[in-house]
């Protein structure tokens, strides 16, 4: 068709060429006249000669009217499937001229995997299956590679290009427990939840399937609510910490502990997480110990109001100093003085044989984050297994 329109404007451009020449003298309108007539004859020609139909794109369905048959698309794209394990699935809004061409598979009934390979089977769609190590559960496809488009009904999909699902590998063997849960150690932080440190560590704990317990402040929890029910989403303990983490206001009196306790209780409901009484856990901001609570005796009342409401409190035995990080010699590296901290409290304590072993740290410090995979591996290794203090009794300070 390119051809014919350079075709026409040479044969214009030459025929006025020729006309323009002959006008120099002459009659205007025998001129105009003739310029009219091999006008005319050009004209008709052009309409003679058949217009060859432009093939089809690959994947373009053939159609007079392109507006209903766009075409399709051939580069695939990534995306994940909506779970509590991956970040939040957000769809654009498609129109039904958009969807021409595409097969459509409604969005799938689980995540699990034989669930959406079937699914697609369904549709003469037979995927590429990618097994990664990933925070979702084992055999858990948390997202899909293809090349189409999705909205938040269905994904409209090309299937003369290949399908790939990506599966969450088989999580580590961990340990069984002893009986006497001599080779379980129990993961706690405190001060969170966070902006991002918490989703990053629970993506951490969750690629390993290690469950652990976290001491969550109200005011955290008010300003991040999505993150302190992930905590929960994914199957770790939740806990109270106060709701200020300020000494002289949680210490004033038993009175004003547990209105901290009270309105913890209203912050973390308002956030949609259920407190169940038989896994109510409390862990003392500074600890039980702390000499702002103001000795034995009040530290007793503290504790009897605490258990009147369902809670029971846990200190720790093993440290990584994340929150005193001043206390670390000058120009010693973060991470190895956790690493280091950690080492030698947890060595100190697995000696003496007492149980339990209860970790502290803080998800509010990026290098604890950083060391976790090092940790789990390092206990994994050396036989032991992990637990969430909701399935054990009370531990204070002083109890060993």
């Amino acid at each position: 068709m390119k051809e014919h329109r350079t075709y026409f404007i040479l044969s214009l451009f030459l025929t006025l060429s020729l006309l323009l020449t002959a006008c120099g003298s002459g009659n205007p309108k025998t001129e105009w006249e003739l310029f009219r007539s091999e006008f005319a004859g050009i004209r008709e020609f052009f309409t003679l000669i058949p217009v060859a139909s432009e093939e089809s794109a690959p994947g373009q369905t053939a159609s007079k009217d392109r507006t209903t048959a766009p075409l399709l698309k051939t580069s695939r794209h990534k995306e994940n499937l909506p779970s509590a394990w991956v970040p939040e699935v957000i769809y654009a809004d498609v129109a039904d001229t958009e969807k021409i061409g595409y097969t459509t598979v409604p969005h799938f009934a689980s995540n699990d995997a034989e669930t959406v390979t079937a699914a697609l089977s369904m549709h003469g769609i037979t995927p590429q299956i990618v097994t990664r190590r990933n925070p979702a559960p084992e055999n858990h496809v948390y997202a899909i590679e293809y090349a189409g488009l999705s909205d938040g009904t269905a994904y409209y999909i090309n299937t003369s290009c290949e399908v790939t699902l990506y599966v969450s590998a088989e999580k580590p063997v961990l340990p069984a427990a002893a009986a006497d849960g001599s080779n379980v150690v129990y993961l706690s932080y405190d001060d969170g939840p966070t902006y991002t440190e918490t989703l990053r560590l629970l993506d951490v704990l969750d690629t390993y399937g290690v469950k652990a317990t976290f001491f969550v402040t109200g005011e955290a929890v008010q300003s991040y609510p999505a993150a302190a029910r992930a905590i929960v989403e994914r199957g770790h303990q939740i806990g109270c910490h106060s709701v200020t983490h300020i000494y002289d206001k949680i210490y004033a009196s038993v009175e004003s502990l547990e209105e901290e306790l009270l309105q913890w209780e209203e912050i973390v409901t308002a956030a949609g997480i259920t407190l169940d009484d038989a896994h109510k856990l409390f862990r003392y901001p500074g600890g039980s110990n702390n000499t702002a609570v103001g000795g034995t005796d009040k530290s007793k009342a503290m504790t009897d109001m605490l258990a009147s409401h369902s809670y029971r409190v846990y200190d720790w035995n093993v440290v990584t100093n994340d929150a005193v990080l001043y206390t670390a010699p000058y120009g010693t590296d973060t991470y190895d003085y956790i690493r280091d901290t950690f080492t030698s409290t947890f060595d100190a304590k697995v000696s003496t044989g007492e149980l339990p072993v209860i970790i502290l740290m803080h998800e509010t410090v990026p290098e604890t984050i950083d060391l976790m995979p090092w940790m789990i591996e390092t206990l994994i290794a050396r036989g032991y297994t992990f637990g969430t203090l909701d399935k054990i009794s009370p531990w204070m300070f002083g109890m060993d």
